[in-house]
């Protein structure tokens, strides 16, 4: 009896000892991405407006390699006007990266598969800007501007960046960007209205001289 537990006691040490010796993956910081501006009222804007919006990440201490992501919108509202611009985020820090994507979409409004990596095994650490995107107003509506991941990602609702060692890690926030494209005043209406009022005070003019030319000089 002696003997069989103290082998069950050396096994169950030696299963503990084995366990610790395995390398653990190390949990990244919360890293997060954003769209800047978050919030963008274009009022009185005409039709072909242009405004920018870029792509902003913050992954602290975390070591990225590669980032990708995918872009929404309504093209009935923006569209693309020129195609996506790399941000210094990572070139600054790695010097070669190699920036591509698979799709510009204007008719469906997407960009696909949205990818930058270090091209001189360098990672990037801290927070910058990753991608620039030059819009041009359509017509007035609200739109997102949806931040989301590849459709092979560990989770497509959510870009994601991968650190040397090829681990797959989705942004932990995911801010999105509103777009409302106001239309200007309708120029159609200003006449009538300006109409309206000079008719208005031509009326009270006229109604106001006539009582005081009417009005005796004597009247108490």
């Amino acid at each position: 009896m002696k003997k069989a537990m103290f082998l069950v006691v050396v096994s169950l040490m030696s299963v503990i000892t084995i366990a610790l010796a395995q390398p653990v993956k190390a949990q990244p910081v919360p890293t997060l991405i954003y769209m800047n501006p978050t919030v963008l009222d274009l009022t009185s804007v005409d039709p072909g407006a242009i405004f920018r919006m870029d792509a902003v990440v913050d992954i602290g201490s975390n070591q990225m390699f590669v980032w990708t992501l995918s872009l929404t919108w309504d093209p009935a509202v923006i569209d693309l006007n020129i195609n996506p611009i790399e941000g210094p985020f990572m070139s600054s820090q790695v010097g070669q990266t190699l920036f591509q994507w698979k799709e510009v979409n204007h008719a469906a409004g997407f960009v696909e598969e949205l990818f930058c990596g270090s091209m001189t095994l360098l990672p990037a650490t801290g927070t910058g800007v990753i991608a620039t995107f030059e819009f041009r107003a359509v017509n007035p509506g609200f739109t997102i501007v949806d931040l989301k991941g590849p459709a092979t990602a560990v989770d497509p609702t959510r870009p994601l960046w991968l650190d040397l060692a090829g681990n797959e890690y989705p942004f932990d926030t995911v801010t999105d960007g509103q777009v409302t494209v106001v239309s200007e005043f309708p120029m159609l209406l200003v006449a009538p209205i300006f109409i309206v009022i000079t008719l208005t005070t031509v009326f009270v003019t006229k109604r106001t001289w006539a009582r005081r030319r009417w009005t005796p000089v004597n009247a108490p």
